[in-house]
């Protein structure tokens, strides 16, 4: 009995550390950032690299969680994150244009999301030195997007899809559906 006792107040504690780190977190991200506006009870882990330059901006919604070891680059471009969504350990999301993720997403373990890739044109540059191709992600509310997916620039997911895990989205899909694959396609409709 006493033994359990004991185990509860160290896992409350262990609560209470981590909402303390947290709210620290976000006080020197909005004070190094001043174009970064965290919510309320936004809970940001261990690690997570935040860079907001050259214009950019980063809008986070009350009650979202940003786990250990992420990277949220904003440079040029603004980011969005709706109310109560989840950002699992070690995503990147990378905005140089428009990246807006909905209310309520739940974004699994080691996703990539960028609004950016380089370019192939210029047969005789590398790839290094090509323009880069940017187009606007548009992630709905509800959306589940499962570990190791990759979404690429200019995609669009609708509200209340799921995106299957280690996935590559590089297109526009409606509300309702499960997608999966290297591209993904649709899987089934969720209607």
């Amino acid at each position: 009995m006493i033994r359990h006792a004991i185990a509860k107040i160290i896992r409350a504690l262990s609560v209470l550390n981590y909402k303390a780190r947290s709210h620290i977190r976000c006080l020197i991200i909005r004070l190094k950032y001043p174009s970064c506006k965290i919510g309320r009870n936004v809970m940001i882990g261990h690690n997570v690299k935040f860079s907001v330059t050259d214009g950019g901006s980063v809008n986070i919604g009350d009650g979202t969680s940003i786990k250990d070891n992420c990277v949220i680059i904003a440079k040029y471009g603004s980011l969005v994150i709706g109310n109560n969504s989840f950002i699992g350990w070690g995503t990147v999301i990378c905005s140089n244009q428009a990246i807006h993720i909905g209310e309520d997403c739940l974004i699994g373990e080691f996703v990539t999301i960028r609004d950016q890739n380089h370019g192939t044109k210029l047969i005789d540059a590398p790839f290094r030195e090509q323009p880069m191709k940017i187009a606007p992600i548009k992630i709905g509310r509800n959306v589940w997007i499962g570990a190791k997916s990759t979404v690429l620039a200019g995609s669009t997911i609708a509200n209340d899809s799921i995106v299957a895990a280690q996935c590559v989205v590089n297109s526009n899909f409606k509300s309702g559906v499960i997608v999966g694959g290297i591209p993904a396609s649709v899987i089934k409709n969720l209607s």
